[in-house]
């Protein structure tokens, strides 16, 4: 019984620092999948979508952010304040708060008034282990073919956000 528990208490740290055959730590899963990952999102309305809400052949951009993080905050003000320059690309946009603070968050920012714009509670906690975040807020761009442009964490200028989806 001793064993049992001394594994099970070490059993996160064998997972944390897994590595691969080579002995390097294995890289997260977004540069291993590089393609825009499968997810599940609760609307507002509690309501459950995922990778299917995406118009195929448009760019792309997952952002995760805090709703109570200033950094966050920023980047979304910066944002919305240039929100026309983003129509031609999607927006998929997760948070881990309650419901009732993504509520505020989306009527904040009006985000319902965006077509483009998909916001939603990471209910099963996904997206933080998939894109091996460690700031907010984190921002992984995808091509028109679904295809990973490159990731930011932290407050990043939209000029290069924009440049980035771009190309």
């Amino acid at each position: 019984m001793k064993s049992l528990m001394t594994f099970l208490l070490l059993l996160p740290f064998i997972f944390v620092t897994a590595q691969n055959k080579e002995g390097k730590e294995l890289e997260p899963p977004y540069l291993r999948f590089p393609v825009v990952p499968a997810f599940e999102l609760l609307n507002t309305d509690s309501v459950s979508f995922g990778k299917s809400v995406l118009k195929p052949n448009k760019p792309t951009m997952v952002m995760f952010v805090s709703v109570t993080c200033d950094h966050c905050q920023h980047q979304m003000d910066s944002l919305m304040n240039r929100i026309d320059e983003f129509k031609k690309y999607q927006i998929v946009i997760g948070v881990y708060q309650p419901m009732e603070d993504l509520k505020a968050f989306v009527e904040k920012y009006a985000l319902n008034n965006h077509k483009n714009i998909f916001a939603g509670r990471d209910h099963k906690f996904l997206m933080v282990p998939f894109f091996g975040i460690h700031n907010l807020p984190c921002m992984t761009l995808y091509n028109a073919k679904g295809e990973l442009i490159t990731k930011f964490e932290g407050t990043t200028p939209i000029n290069i956000l924009l440049e980035k989806l771009k190309s």
